[in-house]
């Protein structure tokens, strides 16, 4: 498995605006850890906040980040990746709840590895922004407090 950072660039928050890029940051006892974006000719096609009690290595993978608890907020431009898609692609293993007032897809994901922690993954769009949480918490409420804390 390839380190989280690998396609991404170290961002600010600056830089975001300065491509139009509106960033949605979580209100959460879970101290941010890095911002990553992709970036092609000044527009921003996806950024990725990462979220953990502990550092995150440079070589870490997205299987250590959800081993640790940790949480990624992933966003970029609606392209369609809302509760609806997402629900007909996985079909029953997909619950909807309501990510403040935008339909979100839950789903309890398969683990990276045998043994691994099972992520809580949450999907949604508010039109402009498709959004996941990809969540090491340890219940799917926890997951779902941090999306809806975007709007609270």
């Amino acid at each position: 498995m390839s380190p989280i950072t690998r396609g991404y660039s170290p961002a600010t928050v600056e830089q975001l605006q300065a491509s139009d890029f509106t960033l949605q940051r979580p209100t959460t006892s879970l101290p941010s850890r890095l911002l990553l974006a992709s970036i092609e000719g000044g527009a921003v096609e996806e950024v990725v906040q990462v979220f953990s009690p502990q550092a995150v290595a440079a070589d870490a993978t997205v299987a250590d980040v959800i081993d640790d608890g940790g949480v990624f907020l992933i966003q970029h431009p609606a392209n369609g990746d809302d509760a609806a898609a997402v629900k007909q692609e996985v079909g029953d293993r997909a619950y909807i709840v309501s990510v403040g007032p935008y339909d979100a897809a839950l789903v309890w994901a398969d683990p990276f590895f045998e043994g691994d922690k099972r992520s809580y993954n949450i999907y949604w769009s508010d039109g402009t922004y498709d959004f996941s949480v990809i969540a090491g918490l340890d219940t799917p409420e926890e997951s779902l407090t941090f999306a809806m804390s975007l709007y609270c």
